[in-house]
């Protein structure tokens, strides 16, 4: 019985490790220098995969395919992600600098330059319906 019990405990600890979302912020942070053909090894190893986040809103635009609206999340680190949603949260006056948190499937990312400088940032883009709390 003993046994059986600690078999059942290392499984569902097991398991919850499995489903844990990592941080997109800072697993994304270290490819802002990276080449075009990393970006893109990256994003094709995580097609779909989900991740979580959080930072302060830069902009948030209305409509959209299947989300009402879209957040631009800054995470730091020179990551942006852009952040579909049909969240509550999004409808009840979010505001530009307002601290969220997110979760969601990655879709994509690509390298960007800032406006008149040299520095690069990563956007970093969620399939439709993100979740944000």
């Amino acid at each position: 019985m003993q046994r059986t019990l600690f078999i059942l405990l290392f499984a569902i600890i097991c398991s919850g490790h499995a489903f844990a979302a990592d941080n997109i912020c800072s697993v994304a942070g270290p490819f802002v220098n990276s080449t075009s053909i990393q970006i893109d090894g990256f994003a094709d190893k995580n097609a779909l995969r989900t991740f979580d986040g959080s930072g302060s809103i830069r902009d948030v635009r209305s409509g959209g395919l299947a989300s009402k609206f879209t957040f631009i999340v800054d995470c730091g680190n020179n990551v942006l992600v852009e952040v579909p949603t049909s969240s509550p949260q999004a409808s009840n006056g979010a505001k530009i600098g307002d601290s969220i948190s997110f979760s969601g499937k990655f879709n994509g990312m690509s390298r960007r330059r800032y406006v008149n400088t040299h520095t690069w940032y990563l956007m970093v883009s969620l399939a439709d319906n993100a979740s944000v709390y």
